[in-house]
């Protein structure tokens, strides 16, 4: 224990007893200060006998013998640098002891930030020292100071404040707002208290209070402060819309700000600058972020440097890139082909006999250990490592010994009716003449290469999960034709969408499922955030695991953390080593959760090993992780349970993934000695690890190509590689390069194979990669280009139901207001009550969902059930989101382009069809379209004189958890669902004829099946 006065240490030094606790003393009254081991207790005393002399001591004082041995000055708002005279200096304080009032002491800001007005609506992440997202303490302080020129005369000053607030001017406090109500339940009233009047005056934010304050100026510099506490440790610490604004001549209110930035304290003009400092505050979380981030640099270069001399020792490959290893094995195919046309037809003859008689138990399933749907499976055997068959010899054949009725008992199939002499013939025919499995007849033909857009549209989609824009398309044409679509991909790489288009896979692939309503009910964290942001910083894949495996941050803000969260499960750390085991080994345990798998090698003890690393500490087996084994009628189970419940797992790498993937590390290259996670995390991503790095490029090529080496990619067990040398070399390339996905993308992006035309792969063929397989947008993809086409920024409601922020966050949290697919999340809620509806998110919901986005994700899944289905077209052309990217609105792109005066008919509709479809129309479209829209073209401008006032709905009084039982909050919601419906009002500036003729174009191309279709 150490005490502190003002900062600094009181006499004495640290106990043995408290040894190793943070250098930084918890901020506390004036009258805790006399903690230290100077109170005599002397080295070895408890923490809790030192506790009960302080409270003693506390209570022999007052107040007034406590000020006499250290006089305490009023307390006045102090900054670090300095406040300015033309931004806005804020602050946050953390660790402020007591809930409820204001402390005597502070201690020192944890972050300094600028800011453009006194608006506060979220303050800037916090990130561990290896830049992992934190969060702040609850409660924290946000002080936000300027020095103001007060003109001469009366001002107004308007005060919002979420939590407790005070206003001081020239350090005394003008203006303080107490804590709103807490509790209540769902029973309390919808109100608006209109205590203040202003034209467009925005309505007061759920949770917010307000104080209209009178200042008197005299053309002098003052200095202004605002500081708020946020949160009081029972409630989520949020910020609602804390602001300073002044009364203007208008007789609105517009915020508060030392330089030239206005701000109406409007609806338009707060979302903008919503809007706006969300994308400022991205920006400079990224830079905090990389710069801790670079802190561990020298560690990972140690690691890769190591990962590349591993590498360096392999023998050398026989290609160097993509092309020439494809079309070294489509050479050899062509060749066996061309042999096998000449004698059994392994597509006519063998495969029906295998498919009928052996594929049962030798195709997915793996009796025996064997598979018979591939050469190199049959030939590798089965638990006797004796081939299914030796080309060129049946007598020496296993396959032909075990299928003749002299077989015996051993006779395969085990059931059902024997193979005909016949069929025996054939067999034994085909394995004397090599026992090829080419298809005869099929000779592999590289399908044709894109044209450029072609090739703009699936490379965009493909790395950023958006259609191109008039932008990007303009400067593609504009390139050299030599080399613009490898700038193109450089250009892609680097753009930050990247993160946006690839956290939506990965919180499929790692089963991220949080839920905005009771998020510990069976639920993860919402570590969606740390998935976006490790992407967006590029982050190694090694680093990656390791980040993601260690489980640090903080869980209910977006951190790792959020990983290890496994609500009502009773093993959390097995649900997560399931998850590890397909997301980055390819193994699949979900059988061996409760007992020994029956169709894949795992056996349960290597699945709770696993678990025992994550959890640190040996794990007992509980009674409900395990199953009753009974029998029926004599016969053997079909599953075994080789791990008893109540037995206790130790954790260890399982001997089984020593063998195939990797025995042991060097444990030099480990931080934190013990540490079973860390060992856990290098052991996976070690570069001696001949399965982790293969899985990574595996899921890259399936996403770009449209199909795995191995598939599934989450299972290699049921299948083996297609290309293994170029999944060799592709896996090599990753781990000989800092395990950076980008350089692997930019190799397959890149390639003569990826570039060429897209077709569709036929029912029970194998790809050969001659052609990329056609695919669908994924729902994400859907919903994003829909928006960025119609040039509309994504608006949703903030995703929670505890918008007046009165509830605790174990109860309830918030994922903010999304700008992108990605974010959303499940929006149900028990009650089914319309006052709980959050209609414009719903609206993209109903969307995502039919295109086969998950709105939980209790399990990990690589792929989506996504196909075609009657309900797409019908969501996409009926639905609520169709109207509002279709109707012309204010702020369309369409309705930009259309009231251009330069523009013909012919150059709008190229126009439409670059930005929609990303090609020009054909001659029998550009007819179509310029007769459809060429009627009233001249005259489809209205004049500005003549224009109608801008439609502006009254505002509707704010929903929310705490009041959303009353009858009010139906009727409310109600209204908003329908306003949502709605969208958008039409522009005022195009004719109602005519737009609505441009109207309907825009949606039959957005509603073509075109649109969804990767070309």
């Amino acid at each position: 224990i150490r005490g502190y006065v003002d900062g600094e240490p009181v006499q004495g030094g640290w106990s043995p007893a408290y040894a190793g606790a943070t250098t930084q003393p918890p901020v506390v009254d004036d009258d805790e200060i006399w903690v230290g081991s100077s109170m005599g207790r002397g080295a070895g005393a408890s923490f809790q006998g030192l506790m009960d002399e302080v409270a003693l001591y506390r209570r022999a004082l007052t107040e007034e013998q406590l000020t006499q041995r250290h006089p305490i000055e009023p307390y006045q708002p102090k900054f670090t640098d300095g406040a300015p005279s033309d931004r806005v200096r804020v602050e946050i304080v953390e660790n402020l002891g007591k809930t409820g009032s204001w402390p005597k002491r502070f201690g020192r800001p944890s972050l300094t930030y600028d800011e453009d007005a006194f608006g506060f609506f979220q303050t800037p992440e916090k990130y561990t020292e290896n830049g992992v997202r934190d969060a702040w303490t609850n409660p924290f302080l946000i002080r936000a100071a300027s020095r103001l020129i007060l003109p001469p005369g009366e001002h107004e000053w308007l005060l919002r404040v979420r939590g407790k607030g005070r206003l001081w001017l020239d350090g005394k406090v003008i203006a303080e707002i107490d804590y709103g109500r807490f509790g209540g339940g769902a029973h309390n009233d919808v109100h608006e208290e209109v205590a203040v009047k202003g034209a467009d005056l925005r309505y007061l934010g759920p949770g917010d209070r307000e104080q209209l304050v009178k200042v008197t100026g005299d053309g002098k510099e003052h200095l202004v402060v605002l500081e708020m506490i946020a949160g009081n440790g029972r409630v989520r610490a949020t910020l609602g819309e804390t602001s300073l604004s002044a009364r203007q001549e208008n007789g609105g209110f517009a915020l508060l700000s030392p330089g030239p930035r206005e701000v109406p304290l409007s609806d338009g003009g707060w979302e903008a600058y919503r809007r706006e400092r969300m994308a400022y505050h991205r920006e400079a979380d990224c830079a905090r972020r990389v710069a801790l981030r670079a802190t561990e640099a020298d560690y990972w270069q140690l690691r890769h440097s190591a990962a590349r001399e591993t590498i360096a020792k392999k023998e050398p490959l026989a290609h160097h890139d993509i092309d020439s290893f494809l079309e070294a094995s489509w050479s050899k195919a062509n060749a066996e082909t061309a042999k096998a046309s000449t004698g059994v037809s392994f597509a006519r003859q063998i495969k029906p006999i295998l498919g009928e008689q052996c594929y049962r138990c030798h195709d997915q399933k793996a009796k025996g250990g064997l598979r018979l749907s591939s050469r190199e499976a049959a030939l590798k055997g089965g638990d006797s490592e004796e081939p299914a068959f030796v080309p060129g010899k049946p007598e020496a054949s296993r396959l032909l010994k075990l299928i003749h009725p002299d077989a015996g008992d051993d006779i395969m199939p085990p059931k059902g009716t024997p193979l005909t002499k016949g069929e025996r013939d054939l067999l034994s025919q085909w394995i004397l003449e090599g026992a090829s499995y080419a298809e005869a007849g099929k000779q592999i033909i590289p399908a044709a290469k894109t044209d450029d857009l072609e090739f703009l549209r699936r490379v965009t989609l493909d790395t950023v999960g958006v259609v191109p824009n008039a932008g990007e398309i303009e400067t593609f044409l504009n390139d050299s034709v030599t080399d613009r679509r490898a700038k193109a991909i450089d250009r892609l790489l680097a753009d930050s969408r990247w993160a946006d288009h690839w956290t939506a896979y990965w919180q499929d692939v790692l089963a991220e499922n949080p839920n905005i309503l009771k998020p510990s009910l069976n639920n993860s964290g919402p570590f969606r955030f740390w998935i976006h942001e490790a992407l967006e910083d590029n982050l190694p894949m090694d680093r990656f695991v390791t980040e993601l495996v260690l489980m640090q941050g903080n869980a209910k803000a977006g951190g790792p953390a959020g990983f290890a969260l496994a609500a009502q499960n009773d093993v959390p750390m097995a649900a997560k080593a399931h998850i590890l085991g397909t997301a980055f080994l390819g193994v699949e345990m979900k059988c061996a959760r409760c007992h020994d798998a029956p169709y894949h090698e795992s056996k349960q003890s290597d699945l709770f090993q696993l678990a025992a690393m994550l959890n640190r500490d040996p794990i007992k087996l509980p009674a409900s992780s395990s199953v009753p084994l009974t029998t029926f009628a004599g016969r053997k189970p079909l599953i075994e349970i080789t791990l008893k419940p109540g037995s206790t797992v130790n954790p260890d790498w399982p001997s089984r993934f020593a063998e195939q993937f990797l025995g042991d590390i060097d444990t030099s290259l480990l931080r934190t000695s013990g540490d079973t996670r860390e060992e856990l995390a290098a052991l996976i991503t070690a570069p001696g690890n001949r399965r982790f790095s293969r899985v990574i490029v595996n899921r890259l090529w399936k996403q770009f190509m449209g199909a795995g080496f191995v598939d599934p990619v989450d299972d290699w067990e049921a299948s083996k590689p297609t290309q293994p040398e170029l999944l060799e070399w592709l896996a090599r390339e990753l781990v000989a390069n800092g395990y950076d996905q980008k350089h692997v993308a930019r190799l397959i992006l890149n390639s003569a194979a990826y570039q060429r035309r897209a077709l569709p792969l036929k029912a029970g063929t194998t790809p050969d990669f001659s052609a990329p397989i056609e695919r669908r947008m994924t729902a994400e993809q859907v919903v994003d280009s829909l928006f960025l086409v119609a040039g509309k920024p994504l608006v949703s409601e903030e995703l929670t139901m505890d918008n007046d922020g009165t509830q605790n966050a174990s109860a309830m949290i918030s994922l903010g207001h999304p700008r992108r697919a990605w974010e959303f999340t499940s929006l149900s809620n028990e009650r089914d009550r319309p006052s709980l509806a959050i209609p414009k998110a719903q609206a993209i919901v109903d969307v995502l969902e039919n295109f086969g986005w998950r709105p939980s994700r209790q399990e990990p899944k690589s792929i989506r059930e996504n196909s075609p289905n009657v309900r797409q077209p019908a969501v996409v052309a009926n639905g609520s989101l169709s109207v509002w990217v279709t109707t012309l609105s204010e702020d369309h792109a369409i309705t930009a382009l259309a009231t251009r005066p330069d523009i013909t008919p012919d150059e709008l509709v190229e126009k439409v069809f670059l930005r929609v479809l990303t090609r020009e129309p054909s001659g029998d479209e550009r007819r179509l379209y310029t007769e459809l829209l060429g009627k009233g073209f001249d005259q489809r401008i209205v004049p500005e004189k003549n224009r109608p006032p801008i439609t502006r709905r009254t505002p509707l009084k704010h929903v929310s958890w705490s009041n959303h039982l009353s009858e009010e909050a139906n009727r409310i919601k109600i209204e908003l669902e329908q306003r949502a419906r709605e969208g958008d009002p039409p522009t005022v500036a195009l004719r109602s004829d005519w737009r609505e003729r441009m109207e309907d174009m825009l949606w039959s191309l957005m509603n073509s099946p075109e649109f969804v279709y990767l070309p």
